[in-house]
């Protein structure tokens, strides 16, 4: 019997979870507004880098701060893609290895109001 009414009990509590949908990040803008970047990562020879991570931030202070706004990793070409964005100024970075050799680049942009952007980041 007592089986039975925890049995019941777990029954009825199972039936009121709620899922929650977490609403949509800061960073990501649904609007007709809305901007699409693209990075290429390649090294000063032209050797382009998959597999690496681009970061995106507001402002320089807050990339240091290693507060970033979106990552994305380098896809078989080396680019790393950032849909959704606002428009807005973004600095953005990429620590890159390749045969045991440490890369690094940044750099900034402004992007406006339904831009395409693509742009190549150059790492020494």
């Amino acid at each position: 019997m007592l089986t039975l009414g925890v049995i019941t009990l777990l029954i009825f509590s199972c039936n009121k979870l709620e899922t929650n949908d977490n609403p949509l990040p800061d960073w990501e803008d649904t609007g007709p507004d809305s901007v699409t970047f693209s990075v290429t990562v390649q090294t000063v020879e032209g050797i382009l880098l998959p597999g690496q991570y681009v970061n995106l931030a507001f402002s320089q202070d807050s990339m240091g701060k290693n507060m970033m706004v979106r990552r994305a990793a380098t896809n078989g070409i080396g680019r790393a893609n950032f849909p959704r964005l606002y428009p807005r100024q973004y600095y953005f970075n990429c620590y890159a290895t390749s045969q045991s050799n440490i890369f690094y680049g940044s750099a900034l942009i402004k992007l406006k109001s339904q831009d395409i952007r693509d742009t190549v980041l150059t790492v020494h």
